[in-house]
């Protein structure tokens, strides 16, 4: 009897704290969805959507319910056959997102859906601004988790009032305007503004109007990713980047065909506002396709620091570095490509080995200990495999592990602090991922996810560790 009257008490003291005890919801059409966001799920409650695919007939899916860091409102698509729920936004006007996380929404998790044709106008419903994304965030504590975006006119975009979103291995491609269409500023796969942000493992891809992936964030963490084929340049730090920017172990590739008029792999600063702080560059594998690519520009209202640290900079860019802005360009233990001429096979030529080697690009002249050469020693370039073979150059070439440790600590000295949120479990797993005293993962081949790593002995140059065969 004691015991019966104990369990009435305490459901009588939770009853009144205000404690709902978590339901998952199974959810087959988008009314109840929207329902589920608006106002009815609760903290800790998991509404997953059934497979299929939905047609979107309102102009978002408003998300305003939160959970907390321990206990999240989780949003998950039903996997079948390996193909995730879809929702198509192809028949209406969005307004900024499929899914639009508003302030001060918190502590949401959105996992395995494929989310695409998001426009603003063209459509039916009310015209709408011209940069509609998959997920639209203004909330913090927000993961975007195994999801497809594609066909949008931004991929994802967060703003300025969102903090600690994490996007882990997602596919993010094919996404921006048609050129000439809507307002005259670009769109991208990636338009992030958030004060702590981090980007793991996805495979970004194939913008169509701007960059893969643009950066006005505060504090920001882009780390294993594999990104190539963008339509403007590559990866930016545009603006902003008060408390630093980490780039880590990515593979990043120029566009195989000509395009517009950018040349530019990585990007500091667009005239628009004016990109600050530190950019840590780490282990990172960068690749030009034409010899009229260039591996890095500074723009002239930048004062961004730039630091870069067991690199591969490989391919015929003729041109290392176009700098313009006031912050410092520095590096060490990177290996470089001799100035080379690529030897084009015709239509639908892509990366390959055919060079001439002339002499060395110009690197600066704060760069030390860095290796000049015609061969990095890729398994098979022409297929992009950039893994290291045995007589690389870069194989234990780099930095110590506590040379590494420092440069990693530029950045997420500040990346678990907030202001007013607090980071969630989520974030802090894959922080501690980032902080281990080598590279950790090695991305895979345009595709989502990430690999271990192999770390024997002395830290490889590269995003991949040799493999010893």
């Amino acid at each position: 009897m004691r015991g019966a009257m104990c369990v009435l008490s305490a459901v009588a003291i939770l009853a009144t704290s205000g404690y709902a005890w978590a339901e998952t919801h199974k959810v087959s059409d988008l009314a109840t969805l929207e329902r589920l966001l608006s106002t009815d799920s609760n903290v800790g409650d998991t509404i997953e959507v059934q497979p299929g695919t939905y047609a979107l007939e309102t102009a978002k899916i408003p998300v305003l319910r939160s959970g907390t860091p321990e206990r999240p409102i989780v949003v998950r698509g039903v996997m079948k056959d390996g193909q995730r729920p879809v929702l198509d936004a192809s028949k209406f006007n969005i307004q900024r997102g499929i899914f639009y996380i508003e302030e001060p929404t918190h502590d949401v998790i959105i996992e395995n859906f494929e989310l695409c044709n998001a426009a603003g106008g063209g459509r039916a419903g009310k015209e709408q601004p011209r940069n509609a994304a998959g997920v639209y965030i203004l909330g913090s504590n927000i993961t975007v988790r195994n999801c497809r975006v594609h066909h949008c006119e931004n991929g994802l975009f967060s703003t300025h009032e969102s903090d600690f979103v994490l996007i882990e291995n997602c596919d993010i491609g094919f996404n921006g305007r048609e050129q000439g269409v809507g307002e005259p500023h670009r769109t991208h796969s990636f338009y992030f503004n958030s004060k702590h942000q981090m980007v793991k493992g996805c495979y970004v891809h194939d913008s169509t109007d701007g960059e893969n992936f643009k950066s006005r964030g505060t504090n920001n963490i882009f780390a294993y990713n594999w990104v190539d084929e963008e339509c403007a340049y590559s990866l930016g730090v545009d603006s902003g980047n008060e408390q630093n920017t980490l780039w880590l172990g990515n593979v990043v590739v120029k566009r195989t065909y000509e395009g517009i008029n950018q040349g530019r792999l990585l990007g500091v600063g667009d005239g628009t506002g004016v990109a600050r702080g530190t950019l840590v560059a780490l282990n990172n594998t960068f690749v030009t396709i034409f010899p009229r690519d260039l591996y890095l520009f500074t723009e002239q209202s930048s004062t961004c620091d730039v630091m870069l640290i067991n690199n591969i900079f490989a391919g015929p860019g003729k041109t290392f570095l176009e700098k313009n802005g006031k912050g410092s360009v520095a590096g060490t233990h990177n290996w470089v490509a001799k100035l080379q001429e690529w030897q084009r096979m015709g239509p639908g030529a892509t990366f390959d080995t055919g060079y001439v080697v002339s002499a060395n690009p110009a690197v600066p002249e704060t760069f030390k200990d860095t290796i000049f050469g015609e061969n990095a020693g890729f398994a098979d370039a022409r297929a992009m495999d950039f893994h290291l073979v045995k007589g690389s150059p870069c194989i234990g070439a780099g930095v110590s592990a506590e040379e590494y440790a420092k440069a990693v600590k530029l950045v997420t000295q500040f990346s678990r602090e907030g202001e007013q949120a607090k980071a969630s479990p989520e974030w802090l797993a894959v922080l501690e991922i980032i902080e281990r005293s080598a590279p950790a993962l090695e991305p895979k081949k345009k595709a989502t996810g990430a690999e271990p790593r192999r770390n024997a002995g002395a830290i490889d140059i590269g995003a991949y560790g040799y493999a010893g065969k």
